[in-house]
């Protein structure tokens, strides 16, 4: 099957699972036509860049000769383009804002077309609800094919208006959990055609990663150095935990905006000799970090699925993490980690003491999690599901 694979922005750090559903739909025989929005600045840290080569499609420009010609060869072979063009667009006009940036993405939703036509691209797959969206919209009723989109957070605010735009004519909506399903259905006001299939990780990757060594008193959290990611509510657990004499080493793996209010936290509480901000790392820096942690933490105040979680269990770590979004589909209260609060500090430094004085605890609660990810988030068998699914509703 040729699928036309369409995201906002890449390379991306953050959205690894992209990349990871991209290279294994290539891996499983389907033809993929990668197209983006907007270039990324992820290159030098992102591993899967060069598996990208031979199908990204990238944008030529607008002062390209090439791009023009694409624009008039689009125009000229399916000139229902334009109406459908104006259809899509014009109800977006009372959305503050949102028009500039379609008009931005025009040019490209035209040359995307014209490689769609000229590649036979049975299916259109977007992923995230983002403006790109209305680029395989319109693809999609020029060309005639199907679409779908996959959506990997909450909706739990935002336009309605602009929710209505984005899922119009989406024939099926491939979601992460059921906590993203319920919301999507809620927001919309309406029943969608929807299939859960969360972003999966390569088991392979993860198995060189070595069992938690006992004794182990080192913790790791991952993420984004932004307020919803929490880190400074476990810099507070951090501090708790040496109060009360315990042993225990703490490194955050990720950079960002808040980075400079944490390192003064850091300073104020005298923590340097036991937590460090390593900045942004590539996947095998990390899993190395991991594989010399006894636990992940994650402390964020709002979540949809997070990677991350999926990632650290497949290495065959704990998780500590609040009880938030769609986290408690993944770690499973005292099975395979610990669910506590958000903004929670004592009951994140209780959470995390637990597993540093019980070593048998940790690696029972270790392989229990890499057992979960097995079974239920490997990336070969959700990939199969995804064909599935398209398959059964779009291929004739």
């Amino acid at each position: 099957m040729k699928i036309a694979y369409i995201t906002w922005v890449f390379p991306s750090l953050s959205q690894t699972f992209v990349d990871n559903q991209v290279i294994s739909l290539i891996e499983s025989g389907q033809e993929v036509f990668f197209f983006c929005m907007r270039e990324g600045n992820d290159q030098i840290l992102n591993n899967s860049i060069n598996s990208f080569e031979k199908v990204l499609e990238n944008y030529p420009g607008i002062l390209n000769i090439v791009t023009w010609q694409a624009l008039r060869k689009i125009i000229e072979s399916e000139p229902k383009i334009l109406l459908i063009t104006l259809r899509y667009l014009l109800p977006w006009v009372f959305l503050p804002g949102q028009m500039i940036r379609l008009l931005y993405l025009l040019p490209r939703t035209y040359y995307f077309t014209y490689l769609c036509k000229k590649n036979h691209v049975e299916h259109i797959h977007c992923d995230f609800l983002g403006l790109h969206v209305v680029t395989g919209q319109i693809i999609s009723q020029v060309l005639n094919i199907g679409i779908s989109a996959r959506v990997h957070t909450l909706i739990d605010g935002g336009s309605k208006k602009r929710l209505k735009l984005l899922i119009k004519n989406i024939k099926i909506f491939i979601v992460n959990s059921q906590a993203t399903k319920n919301s999507l259905i809620t927001r919309a006001g309406k029943r969608l055609s929807t299939v859960i299939i969360p972003q999966a990780v390569n088991i392979k990757l993860f198995n060189s990663v070595p069992q938690i060594q006992i004794p182990c008193n080192t913790i790791i959290g991952i993420g984004r150095l932004d307020k919803k990611k929490g880190f400074n509510y476990l810099i507070n657990a951090v501090n708790i935990l040496i109060s009360k004499n315990i042993n225990v080493k703490c490194i955050i793996v990720g950079g960002g905006k808040q980075k400079a209010k944490l390192d003064n936290l850091i300073i104020k509480n005298k923590l340097a000799d036991y937590i460090i901000l390593t900045g942004p790392l590539q996947q095998t820096q990390i899993l190395e970090l991991l594989g010399s942690s006894c636990c992940l933490v994650v402390p964020s105040l709002s979540e949809g699925l997070p990677t991350v979680i999926v990632e650290a269990m497949a290495a065959g770590r704990p998780v500590i993490a609040t009880s938030v979004g769609a986290i408690e589909e993944l770690v499973i209260n005292y099975q395979n980690g610990f669910l506590v609060p958000r903004c929670a500090p004592i009951a994140l430094a209780n959470a995390i003491e637990k597993l540093l004085a019980d070593p048998v605890l940790t690696l029972k609660m270790g392989a229990q999690a890499r057992e979960f990810i097995n079974e239920y988030y490997d990336l070969n068998k959700n990939t199969k599901k995804l064909i599935a699914s398209i398959e059964s509703t779009f291929v004739k």
